[in-house]
């Protein structure tokens, strides 16, 4: 068969694609489109049954021939792989109705398709018996970029693998669930109360022990992580889950935590110990305890030793004291003095503070202040806490400004100190630091060079925006020239948001013009959290060929009702002839139903009055929307 027959095929592939995103599915040119492409069909499948279309990222295999040196093939594989799916078959015997159903399907964006658990589900969902499709499994799935965190949870949740009563699926996802959340963590799913529920209901099927006691590792993990069981929205059927899981298992999981994860804290304890019930606590004690005498595995007493000692739950900390006898262990049952550098060193600093202070000769000043530079040169991340005390010392203290070498030492300090901010993303500890900063002793290049190499943070940001005004220009023609870097532009983006700077507001308009249509998503969704914003620029945005970046403009425009109206009007007053824009006027009217104002009725009115045959859809659903919002009439 010649490779103009496939190319045919395809052309005719992406005309019904096309067809689908501009004409409804009843209008004749897209019924023509179809009814072409299923004689296109007959055509490449010949003597099969049927027609199978492997997908790669970059290529296609149709019944068995690579096709991938033409722009035509890499196009549509690159459309089907981004919906991840793997391959099409498509059986001779298919209908028009089914192929105008996987088509107008197929072609909404991915992550619709996403939320509602992929391309096969939603064709079983819509009865398309001729069409089967093979998706990106699991693995494939989690190695994706761009997605949002919550899209691939709900996409998890609502895939064939995970639906209806059959516990065998249920076992099949489990012993993926390690791997995603490894990933992406769960606390997207902790914050929706009913992703969660469905993440539960799944777990509860699980019946092989092994799969269960991974999925329970994976989430009190991820939760310990992150500190985060108070975002848990279904607490009490998260907690019976524990009710399942063997004590000795509970206490292998301590076990494990204690030995191997250097982030388990006494917040952590914390959270694990509200998991399961004080006898609970009693047999894990006991187990952990003949654990560490047994000397197989490798504790740190001291580590154990403190995390209790720190702990004020006496509902607890007694059962643990008195299982563990940590007193009684020859380990750490004699504890001889030794000398504590450290300590001995956080006594000097104190009393170079202390000298500072109370000092009053100049020349003595020079030499502690000094001695307190080379500290925060030595080992400023760690020594913050130091740093922040000498801050709120020097603001107390008055100093002579008229020593030339006095004034000379101090900007040295500051200087070292400002510098030391561009070294760590631990920025929270450094916030009373730059508020005490007056002035900079670093010049804008300084700034522009570090922040090109990626060494900022959001005070960074904020610093510039203090300290150079003048220079935002300079600063977007950096982020322009190297927006191609997506992980510098996300960095740059949510550490604009983290500044919360006023002048980040301009600067991420300016942006908005020059990013990937994901970042312009996320760009909007900060300058929402805005109490002011340019309200010409909201309204440039509502008639976006983009339906998020549109749902994303009405969501801002609400909060201002002068907006009302002009936003209503360019979303339903389109025009529709012969319904090139049918697609456009049901999303918005879509966006209007989510987000009504008063002011869009008499725009549905007309809506519901338009009298075309293409115009069907849109008085249908235009009366629907009014209907949804009778109280508001």
């Amino acid at each position: 068969m010649n490779n103009g027959i496939y190319q045919d095929f395809v052309k005719k592939f992406k005309v019904a694609l096309t067809n689908c995103s501009i004409y409804f599915p009843q209008h004749p040119i897209f019924f023509q489109s179809v009814n072409n492409f299923k004689k296109s069909i007959n055509l490449v499948a010949q003597d099969e049954l049927f027609l199978l279309i492997k997908v790669k990222p970059k290529a296609l295999i149709i019944n068995g021939k690579n096709l991938e040196e033409v722009s035509l093939y890499k196009d549509l594989a690159t459309f089907f792989h981004r919906r991840k799916v793997k391959s099409i078959k498509i059986e001779k015997e298919i209908t028009a109705e089914e192929l105008s159903k996987f088509l107008v399907n197929i072609s909404s964006s991915e992550k619709n398709i996403l939320a509602k658990g992929g391309i096969k589900k939603i064709l079983k969902e819509n009865e398309v018996k001729n069409i089967e499709i093979d998706e990106l499994d699991y693995s494939q799935l989690i190695k994706g970029e761009g997605k949002g965190v919550k899209d691939i949870w709900s996409y998890i949740l609502r895939s064939e693998d995970t639906q209806g009563n059959n516990k065998v699926t249920a076992d099949k996802f489990a012993d993926k669930f390690r791997k995603i959340t490894e990933k992406y963590g769960v606390k997207e799913i902790l914050e929706d109360k009913r992703m969660f529920k469905q993440l539960l209901d799944l777990v509860e099927k699980i019946e092989d022990k092994d799969n269960f006691k991974k999925i329970i590792e994976s989430l009190v993990r991820s939760i310990l992580d992150d500190e985060s069981l108070d975002k848990i929205t279904n607490k009490e059927q998260f907690k019976s889950l524990f009710f399942k899981v063997d004590l000795q298992d509970l206490a292998n999981l301590l076990s494990k935590f204690l030995q191997s994860d250097k982030r388990f804290n006494p917040a952590s304890f914390r959270l694990f110990s509200t998991l399961i019930s004080p006898d609970a606590h009693k047999v894990v004690a006991g187990s952990l305890n003949r654990e560490i005498k047994a000397g197989k595995s490798k504790f740190d007493i001291d580590k154990i030793r403190n995390l209790f000692e720190s702990l004020d739950d006496q509902s607890i900390v007694p059962i643990y004291q008195k299982n563990l006898s940590l007193d009684n262990l020859d380990s750490v049952s004699k504890r001889e003095f030794s000398f504590d550098y450290n300590h001995l060193h956080q006594n000097y600093r104190l009393l170079l503070l202390d000298l500072f202070f109370y000092e009053t000769s100049e020349f003595r000043l020079v030499l502690i202040l000094k001695k307190i530079l080379l500290e925060i040169e030595r080992n400023f991340l760690d020594n913050i806490e130091f740093v922040n005390k000498f801050a709120k010392i020097y603001i107390k203290k008055t100093i002579d400004t008229r020593s030339k070498e006095l004034n000379s030492t101090i900007k040295k300090v500051w200087s070292q100190s400002e510098k030391n901010i561009f070294k760590t993303d631990d920025f929270k500890n450094f916030i009373f630091l730059t508020k005490v900063l007056k002035t900079t002793t670093l010049d804008v290049y300084f700034y522009l060079d570090e922040i090109e190499e990626k060494k900022f943070n959001p005070l960074v940001l904020k610093l510039f925006f203090k300290f150079f005004p003048k220079q935002i220009d300079k600063l977007y023609k950096k982020i322009k020239d190297k927006r191609k870097d997506y992980d510098f532009l996300k960095k740059i983006i949510t550490d604009l948001k983290l500044s919360n700077h006023f002048a980040a507001l301009d600067l991420l308009k300016r942006l908005f013009n020059l990013v990937p249509i994901l970042v312009k998503i996320e760009i909007l969704d900060i300058i929402k959290n805005y109490p002011q914003c340019d309200q010409n620029f909201i309204l440039s945005l509502v008639n976006s060929q983009s339906f998020h970046i549109r749902k994303k403009s009405v969501e801002m425009a609400v909060k201002f009702p002068q907006l009302h109206k002009q936003t209503a009007q360019k979303l339903l007053s389109l025009s529709n002839y012969f319904g090139f824009n049918s697609k456009i006027i049901l999303e918005n009217l879509e966006i209007i139903n989510q987000n009504y104002i008063p002011q869009a009725r008499p725009f549905l009115d007309k809506l519901t009055r338009r009298g075309f045959f293409w115009d069907r859809q849109i008085r249908k659903k235009a009366k629907q929307v009014l209907e949804n919002h009778l109280e508001n009439r």
